[in-house]
């Protein structure tokens, strides 16, 4: 006679085949559903990612002459004369701070001018310094020194702490200064990447005296002798450079890099490249 099996088995096994079927359902629904969500999410933020870095782009003209008037107006043709790559810090050095020398100058041009004149003392309160370095930099400056003359390491400016101000040193011996500013200039190449405004130039200066140059190459043009006033020689030299610009090309670049903070162009780097 057949064994009968236990009732209780069969059941067993049914339960046993119905969350089976219940596992396997959620399995699959799972695979339909939830991973096709979790691949979409993932290219949404690769795509976000890509997103939120711009490609980089030429400036346009407005860009171009926003960022050649502070290179201008702060006089940074001249940081060649002082570094070959730099980046900005509020710990200052004799470069900075000459620069700001040169643009305080022009700031208080009358003043500045009356001080030969007059020989009464040539000042500048701090205050006007911290704008200087937070309008130019975006930062305050760490602390002040003296500006040093890199020819005989004598200040030029004073840092007087006490009264908070910087005083022109007047005895500081007379010998000649840099050529400051420029002639003329061109743009090779410019970029925008999101807030980041990079642009490399050639500059034309000098003057009759000390001889004329683009960045840093002296321009040696003979001239006939109806060349006689000082305007005759920097139209020629202008003239010279606009007509020889690809020559020139080849140069050394002046690279400026800003930073767009607040609709506010920053000086964040400068870099001498081929």
């Amino acid at each position: 006679m057949d064994e009968v099996k236990p009732k209780s088995k069969e059941n067993l096994v049914i339960v046993l085949l119905i969350v089976l079927i219940l596992l396997l359902s959620a399995a699959l629904v799972y695979l339909v559903f939830f991973s096709g969500k979790d691949k979409d999410s993932t290219k949404k933020e690769e795509t976000n990612t890509k997103q939120d870095i711009e490609e980089p782009r030429e400036l346009n003209k407005s860009e171009l002459s926003d960022l050649m008037n502070i290179i201008d107006k702060y006089y940074l043709r001249n940081l060649a004369d002082h570094y070959k790559n730099k980046k900005f810090t509020s710990t200052l050095d004799n470069g900075m701070l000459e620069l700001m020398y040169y643009y305080m100058q022009e700031q208080d041009n009358d003043s500045w001018s009356k001080y030969f004149e007059n020989g009464k003392e040539w000042s500048f309160d701090i205050s006007k310094a911290d704008n200087y370095f937070k309008t130019l930099y975006g930062f305050k400056a760490d602390e002040y020194k003296d500006l040093l003359c890199d020819l005989d390491k004598i200040p030029l400016l004073k840092y007087d702490k006490e009264n908070n101000k910087y005083v022109f040193n007047d005895e500081h011996p007379g010998h000649g200064g840099r050529t400051v500013g420029y002639t003329d200039y061109y743009v090779t190449s410019s970029s925008k990447t999101n807030n980041r405004y990079e642009i490399a130039v050639l500059f034309l200066y000098g003057n009759e005296m000390d001889g004329y140059y683009v960045n840093g190459e002296e321009l040696n043009i003979d001239f006939d002798e109806s060349y006689v006033e000082p305007e005759d020689f920097i139209k020629a030299y202008k003239d010279y450079f606009k007509e020889n610009i690809n020559e020139f090309k080849s140069f050394n670049k002046y690279v400026f890099t800003f930073e767009k903070v607040n609709n506010n162009y920053l000086l964040k780097e400068f870099n001498i490249e081929k």
